[in-house]
């Protein structure tokens, strides 16, 4: 696990290797010393080492919460805890409402005080929708609405999001939306097009738009218009696997080789071996100046 406090972000000093700055040849009698680039002290990291891939995190209550193959641990200090409650692989850990939530193979669980177990299967992905939570397990979106849990779909989906008061949801190839007790996989547009051979990570809603990450890119669906961004629009890294709000109105974007952060137009890119200690970047979890 890696997790930087960041207030000043200089992607230049990110983009290039090392190595790069190495070959530059020194001309005789140069004027000047070459010094080391050094990462700037507003901006520091440090890594938390874990014997298997860890695939969800989430910051509640000002702790850090990670989900592996076997359960949820808890960052403490400079090492991972493990906490009694799920046990099944964790898919999702997402903080809605005060309350902290997760979408495991062993069941939907919620933590305020204590781990309570909301319902029975094997859930992938939890979101907030309207006055509730929405869930997807393998076979159906259940909507959670304090005691209650009713299915409002049949379908089985990889990841869902609220977006503009309907649940959206996608299945690893397409994106599709929840209508009349079932999933419709082909959402129309006006403009703009989804690229149907594109494999979809995840998808987030933002404001007024719904982030779609894929192995082709990043897909937004503002309106009733499809949206890509491609490394010709300034993206570093096109093979994208998680989405996740920042801590300063931005948006982080997980990679098959590193992580990047979207603020406003810009693009910043963190990669290994400065940043990530492994390229695949699973999941994505901000505190008030800290991202995991």
């Amino acid at each position: 696990m890696w997790r930087m406090k960041t207030y000043l972000l200089l992607p230049t000093l990110l983009c290039f290797p090392l190595s790069a700055f190495a070959e530059i040849p020194i001309p005789e009698n140069p004027l000047w010393d070459v010094i080391e680039d050094e990462v700037y002290l507003q901006e520091t990291h440090s890594a938390v080492a874990h014997d298997a891939p860890l695939t969800a995190a989430a910051v509640y209550d000002d702790n850090v919460y990670l989900g592996d193959a076997r359960g949820v641990l808890l960052l403490e200090g400079d090492s991972l805890a493990r906490i009694t409650g799920p046990s099944g692989a964790v898919n999702t850990l997402a903080v809605i409402d005060d309350t902290l939530w997760c979408a495991a193979n062993d069941g939907l669980w919620r933590f305020d005080t204590e781990w309570r177990k909301v319902a029975e299967g094997a859930f992938v992905d939890v979101c907030e929708h309207r006055d509730g939570v929405a869930a997807a397990d393998a076979s159906a979106i259940l909507s959670v609405v304090g005691d209650s849990v009713r299915k409002i779909a049949d379908g089985s989906a990889k990841g869902i999001a609220s977006y503009s008061d309907t649940i959206y949801a996608h299945n690893g190839t397409e994106v599709g939306i929840v209508q009349r007790e079932r999933i419709f996989w082909d959402v129309r547009a006006e403009w703009g097009s989804f690229a149907k051979a594109a494999q979809v990570r995840d998808i987030m809603s933002y404001g007024s738009r719904l982030l779609v990450a894929t192995n082709e890119g990043l897909y937004t669906l503002r309106g009733s218009t499809w949206y890509e961004t491609k490394g010709k629009d300034g993206l570093p890294y096109e093979d994208t696997t998680t989405l996740a709000v920042g801590f300063d109105r931005d948006i982080w974007i997980g990679t098959m080789r590193g992580a990047i952060r979207n603020v406003k137009d810009e693009f910043q890119y963190f990669g290994y071996p400065r940043w990530i200690p492994h390229d695949q970047v699973n999941a994505i979890a901000s505190a008030e100046t800290t991202v995991f």
